[in-house]
């Protein structure tokens, strides 16, 4: 088994083009724990549609086409501090590929349900059921990277 964990090391070291090899080193150095996250993540989601429907514009996935809106005030941020949230939450999503972004645009923003979103994907349920979690963990890792999520406190096991 060593021997085939080494050979997947060494395909995406000889061949950097190849989605597979990073796949592979990315789940081996992920966080086990990251799930943790996932309702966080699709709760920044959430506010991400929410606030840029706000603001005038929809969100970078659906297309930055703009409209005429009013703009809500909010006591407890400012507008500033939404135009920033905005454009950190878009350089997140701008790191992935076209398919993932339609992905968390159908399922996560316009909320679509798996089957519909299947559809018009052009891809079967299983694809998404497959990929979602696993694309909503690695929005995780980057928003605890970008600090648009507070990390967990960690627990000490020898004391429980």
């Amino acid at each position: 088994m060593n021997g085939f964990v080494e050979w997947i090391a060494a395909v995406a070291d000889d061949a950097p083009d190849q989605d597979c090899g990073r796949a592979w080193r990315a789940q081996w150095d992920s966080d086990p724990d990251i799930w943790l996250y996932r309702k966080k993540t699709w709760a920044l989601l959430r506010r991400y549609m929410q606030w840029s429907l706000e603001a005038g514009r929809l969100p970078s996935l659906l297309g930055r086409e703009l409209f005429r809106a009013k703009i809500t005030s909010s006591t407890a941020t400012t507008f500033e501090s939404r135009v920033i949230f905005l454009h950190d939450m878009e350089r997140c999503l701008d790191r992935l590929d076209d398919f993932d972004r339609q992905l968390i645009a159908r399922v996560c923003l316009q909320e679509y349900d798996h089957d519909a979103a299947a559809r018009i994907l052009h891809c079967t349920r299983k694809t998404i059921e497959r990929r979602l979690p696993d694309l909503i963990d690695e929005l995780s890792e980057a928003f605890l990277k970008a600090e648009l999520l507070d990390r967990l406190p960690e627990t000490n096991e020898e004391a429980l």
